[in-house]
């Protein structure tokens, strides 16, 4: 049971949704980002007009999907699922860039709920790489490790995506990374991490973006290209959503 109503405990467009839900979209967030979004922007309209719940729950600064974040989220989920009369396989896409794009490639391998389908934007998927990289992150890995088993450097690369690609979902996935991105390095993480997926037999597209820095700003055809992946994994034909207000 939830401790607080789910407008609390995280941000969605539930508010704009008419008529019933077709899909859930979660968006998880990157390291360090506000916790609090007021209002909703016009791709969270466009998607309840087309009977997609977008839900943005906040995880805490440093928490790279870790046990409590995943049970966490699935609290959240199971509190739509029946707040919706969801049926259990209604679709389920996670999304999120950076370490929101790590947390949606973890979420997708370690949640009970099945999930759809899969967005990440200039994601980090190795943070033994991350870590040799930044100053930041392994401050904030040891902290999400804590109540994790066994020692934080096995525990990195075992939560890593690239070096568990074997056990990721069996979904399809749409990756972006910018060949700009400073951040998290694209021959680092997005270019491994694309290889490694179609060498495992995964569905994955890759689309790489010139002169795109740190998870933006995405070019209009990219937005365009995420947007339709989302309407086509819920199965929503935009002539039948776009008369509903």
């Amino acid at each position: 049971m939830l401790p607080f109503s789910l407008d609390k405990l995280a941000h969605s467009n539930l508010s704009a949704l008419r008529g019933r839900v077709r899909g859930v979209f979660v968006t998880f967030h990157g390291m360090g980002e506000p916790p609090l979004r007021d209002g909703l922007d016009e791709n969270e309209r466009d998607f309840a007009r087309h009977g997609i719940l977008w839900l943005y729950p906040y995880c805490g600064p440093w928490s790279w999907m870790n046990r409590a974040t995943v049970g966490f989220v699935e609290m959240l989920l199971d509190h739509v699922w029946e707040a919706c009369d969801l049926s259990d396989d209604a679709p389920l896409i996670v999304n999120g860039c950076s370490m929101g794009g790590f947390a949606a490639l973890v979420f997708a391998r370690d949640s009970k709920r099945s999930v759809s389908a899969c967005i990440a934007n200039c994601p980090a998927t190795d943070l033994v790489a991350l870590c040799e990289d930044r100053i930041d992150v392994p401050r904030s890995v040891a902290f999400a490790h804590r109540g994790e088993p066994g020692d934080v450097h096995d525990w990195m690369r075992e939560h890593s995506p690239l070096h568990k690609v074997e056990t990721l979902a069996r979904v399809p996935y749409l990756l972006v990374h910018g060949d700009a991105d400073q951040a998290v390095l694209k021959h680092r993480h997005g270019d491994p991490m694309a290889a490694a997926l179609r060498d495992a037999g995964h569905d994955v597209e890759y689309i790489e973006v010139p002169g795109m820095p740190h998870c933006g700003p995405l070019p209009d055809a990219v937005v365009t290209r995420m947007h339709r992946f989302v309407l086509d994994t819920v199965g929503t034909d935009v002539r039948e959503s776009a008369g509903r207000s």
